[in-house]
């Protein structure tokens, strides 16, 4: 077996469901992230902007690099506990960050002691300043989507990226991807705010970015769009064709326990203090949500599923909590009271 055959082999046995190598670090999609950048269509992700250059340029992340390895991890699975609320399929279980690294790190110490003890590299997990999806796509992983995520042929675009940079030339035989999106722009026609144009994304308009990323008071434009999705938004890879047809991941233990563990109905989140939240969702990658914003989504949701049961409930929370002032929760408690009044 060839090196790159043993790589591939121990990836899989470590539980990745796809592996690339690529050679090649020259962004294809340089030109289109900087106008990004430009136009603030990164909206208050300001990291993304400072770290650009580095993002751009690989060897400035870990000198002397030579090849990227790149690995895919499906998180698709069928969904058996139903909520009232949504939460998006990445962040059902344990966070993947933890589990990816540590998957990484046990194939780049294999590829020292087995393959080649000259072997350096640096991992990263969707939290360096890493070009993940453009490298997937250079390793032949899959396409950019019309939804700007990774498309795989097979796995759809349910998957977590892992790269390691390293400093041997290992033999890429991975050719690129054909683009399979074709005519289909059922993810552009399905986003309820219009923040997606073909292979285009206004993160200010996403709902993910909003019950995710973003910091703070919710836009008032995005509170009823928002709907029933407590964390994330999966709307635009729900309608693709190819996560219809995709193969569930063959890694389940991240998300053993999970369902049962955190998912209740709704109420019980009133209940939670900050050190509660932090206890619950300690493990998750929900905890990337701060406490204080986390209620907002909550407010917003009961207040889009119309809970008028609970009004006496999020008026308790806003007695516990009278130095919030959360805009989230007095349009919550408005909105439930017209319930009452009709």
């Amino acid at each position: 077996m060839t090196d790159t055959d043993l790589i591939i082999k121990k990836s899989h046995e470590l539980g990745f469901d796809a592996v690339g190598i690529t050679r090649e670090f020259a962004p294809a999609h340089r030109d289109y992230f900087l106008d990004w950048l430009d136009k603030g269509r990164h909206a208050e992700m300001d990291w993304l902007y400072k770290s650009r250059g580095l993002k751009l340029s690989p060897d400035r992340i870990m000198k002397g690099t030579r090849s990227a390895i790149v690995l895919a991890a499906s998180y698709h699975h069928k969904v058996t506990r139903k909520t009232a609320y949504a939460i998006a399929r990445y962040a059902r279980g344990t966070d993947y960050h933890g589990w990816i690294k540590q998957w990484l790190e046990e194939l780049a110490v294999y590829i020292k002691q087995q393959i080649a003890p000259s072997f350096q590299w640096r991992s990263f997990v969707d939290t360096g300043p890493v070009l993940e999806r453009d490298l997937a796509e250079k390793a032949g992983l899959g396409w950019i989507g019309k939804n700007t995520c990774l498309i795989n042929k097979d796995l759809g675009s349910y998957v977590f990226l892992g790269v390691i940079f390293c400093n041997l030339l290992f033999c890429a035989e991975t050719k690129k991807a054909k683009n399979l999106c074709g005519q289909c722009d059922l993810c552009v026609k399905a986003c309820p705010t219009g923040a997606l144009t073909p292979f285009k994304l206004d993160a200010g308009k996403c709902l993910a970015y909003h019950n995710i990323e973003k910091r703070g008071e919710r836009a008032k434009a995005v509170w009823k769009p928002l709907h029933n999705r407590l964390v994330g938004c999966d709307i635009c890879q729900e309608v693709c064709p190819r996560n219809i047809r995709a193969r569930a991941g063959k890694n389940v233990q991240w998300l053993e326990g999970y369902e049962e563990t955190h998912l209740a109905d709704i109420a019980g989140f009133l209940e939670l203090d900050k050190g509660g939240y932090q206890k619950k969702f300690k493990h998750t990658a929900i905890s990337r949500v701060k406490y204080q914003d986390f209620m907002r989504n909550v407010f917003i949701v009961i207040a889009n599923l119309k809970r008028k049961d609970l009004i006496e409930q999020v008026k308790a929370w806003k007695i516990r909590n009278p130095h919030e002032g959360l805009a989230e929760l007095e349009f919550c408690i408005g909105e439930l009271e017209k319930e009452y009044e009709e």
